[in-house]
């Protein structure tokens, strides 16, 4: 199961890379028609969420109502995301503070870069733009904390967020920040990632195979590309109802993961395997690289490039950037500080 996880984890990294490759070749080089279909990158964030949610209950179910575990759980945790995000974080901040035309008003100041370094919501995108999913992670991952200190309060302060999300997205209430956060329907996806955990730990016998899989990875494409072709004319309720769609059948997928004969072919895929454990610096580190080697190319090749040709070009140099800054920094530092935490706090 390990392995087609961590498998998991590379695609929908590669998805998201996708994404915004398409968006980066359309603003400096021009739209195609070929790249539309690369729209469904978006749903690798959704994917995430749903996997986090699962991979969070399959791993501390054990804690789960254990108040002296916290410790280990919250340390574990923030190691995984505050290291490296901090990393890359500092390496842009002075073109943020110090260079005009870099980034927005909001990153030119000290305190809204002091909250995006900690991961701390705000009205803004934190100062790196993808790390918007990492404020989402953190919540979860406090509020997933109460039910290790104490299952029973957990369990119903859990309850009532998912239960909320729901509730606020399908009713027309217009919220402002911070209750626009908390209660974003991407919340929800971590509900579904831990009852598929719970269906997984109390159902041993749910159906799986190669048919169901692919099945299952049919409905959530074709779910994405509902999403993308109505995301501007439908409405919200229809989207909301995508969101969910698109959760339902990442949490069939993620299911499989107990497949025997799935985990022999993904575990034998080394390259994959490569791509899932640098999918956290990937996803951190893809987008000033995509927009660093569009601007590259741009005054290179001025307006003769192909947009398809761009897009190749910057999807490979941002991959082979994100797993080179994985072995050469993420995976020495976080292996060092893990053993210290280990030794600490487990």
């Amino acid at each position: 199961m390990i392995s087609l996880l961590q498998a998991y984890r590379g695609i929908a990294a590669f998805l998201v890379v996708l994404f915004h490759a398409k968006m980066t070749v359309e603003e400096y080089f021009g739209g195609h028609n070929l790249l539309y279909i690369f729209n469904i990158g978006e749903t690798g964030v959704q994917f995430f969420f749903v996997l986090s949610g699962f991979i969070i209950f399959y791993i501390h179910e054990k804690d789960l109502g254990v108040t002296e575990n916290v410790y280990c759980y919250l340390s574990k945790r923030m190691l995984r995301i505050y290291p490296i995000y901090i990393i890359i974080t500092l390496l842009f901040a002075p073109f943020w503070l110090l260079i005009p035309d870099f980034g927005n008003a909001y990153h030119k100041e000290i305190i809204p870069l002091i909250k995006s370094i900690l991961l701390i919501p705000q009205n803004n995108h934190p100062h790196l733009g993808v790390a918007w999913t990492l404020t989402h992670e953190v919540l979860f991952y406090l509020l997933f904390a109460i039910a290790i200190i104490n299952k029973t309060t957990g369990k119903w302060v859990l309850t009532s967020w998912f239960c909320l999300v729901l509730a606020f997205n399908f009713s027309n209430i217009s919220l402002a920040f911070p209750f626009d956060f908390l209660l974003s329907i991407n919340n929800l996806l971590f509900g579904m990632g831990i009852a598929t955990a719970m269906l997984l730990a109390r159902y041993q016998k749910i159906p799986s195979n190669k048919v169901i899989f692919i099945l299952s990875n049919i409905i959530f494409f074709t779910a994405a590309l509902g999403a993308i072709t109505f995301q501007e004319q439908g409405s919200h309720t229809t989207n909301i109802l995508f969101v969910i769609l698109i959760g339902i059948a990442a949490a069939v997928i993620i299911l499989q993961a107990k497949d025997v004969y799935l985990e022999i072919f993904f575990g034998q895929r080394t390259g994959l395997l490569l791509l899932g454990e640098a999918s956290y610096s990937i996803y951190l580190i893809h987008f000033p690289v995509l927009s660093a080697v569009s601007k590259l190319l741009q005054s290179i090749a001025g307006n003769i490039l192909h947009p398809l040709i761009a897009f190749m070009m910057m999807v490979i140099v941002a991959i082979a950037c994100g797993i080179l800054f994985y072995l050469l920094v993420e995976r020495p530092i976080t292996g060092f500080l893990s053993q210290s935490v280990r030794k600490r706090y487990c």
